[in-house]
Formats: structure tokens, C-alpha cells, sequence
């Protein structure tokens, strides 16, 4: 069934993700010196490349292999461009209901808040 084969593939993704992770963040946490403390940092991390990775399972039992790739670049940025940073939650939520919903919705809107609350404690 699609369900199981969601929740399977998202279970199984677990640790090649964290590998992935954990290699970005090695290489980009002592550059940027964040506040954040590096396991706090890396589940950050971990949450949003975990949200990214249900997403592209989502398309990919949706949609041909083709369209699902094309399709998640497409979500991602349209999540990267409204998560909030620019522009604001505020300006977002003047623009109307539909883009109210994406801000909401976006992986990058929370992961770029979850950030944001670590490094200002």
C-alpha cells in the first residue's frame, strides 16, 4: 500500500540523511560559528532535510520519476522564497490567504525560525 511505502521510505532514509547532514554541517558549522550548540544545530538540520525528504516521497508516488524531480525543485523554492525571511511573515500575510498557507506549510518558514530562536537565547 502507499501508505506503508511512505512511512517505510521515510524510516529508511533516517540514517543516510543523517550521514548527509552530518557532513554539511561539519564542514559548515565551524566557518559560521553559530551559538547554536552543534547537536542542536545538526537536529535542526536533521528536522528540515527530513521534512525535504517526506516531500520528494510524497512526489515520487505521485508523479513518473521525471515530473517528481522537476516538481520538488519547484516546491522547494517556492518554500525557500516564502519561508519568511524576505519577505517578512508580516508583508506574507498581507499578500493574501494562498500565501499565508505556503508560509505556513514550508519546511524553510520553521526551519529558518528554529534558527532564529537558538541563536538569539
Amino acid at each position: 500500500s502507499k501508505p506503508a511505502f511512505f512511512l517505510a521510505k521515510c524510516i529508511v532514509e533516517i540514517p543516510r540523511l543523517a550521514v548527509l547532514v552530518l557532513m554539511l554541517i561539519s564542514t559548515f558549522y565551524p566557518l559560521a560559528s553559530p551559538r547554536t550548540p552543534f547537536v542542536i544545530y545538526f537536529l535542526i538540520c536533521m528536522a528540515a532535510a527530513w521534512a525535504i525528504s517526506g516531500w520528494a516521497t510524497i512526489l515520487s508516488i505521485a508523479q513518473d520519476p521525471k515530473s517528481a524531480q522537476l516538481s520538488i525543485v519547484v516546491i522547494m523554492v517556492i518554500f525557500c522564497m516564502f519561508c519568511g525571511v524576505s519577505p517578512r511573515l508580516d508583508e506574507l500575510d498581507k499578500m493574501g490567504k494562498p500565501m499565508t498557507i505556503v508560509a505556513w506549510t514550508s519546511f524553510a518558514r520553521w526551519f529558518v525560525e528554529c534558527l532564529y530562536t537558538e541563536e538569539t537565547e
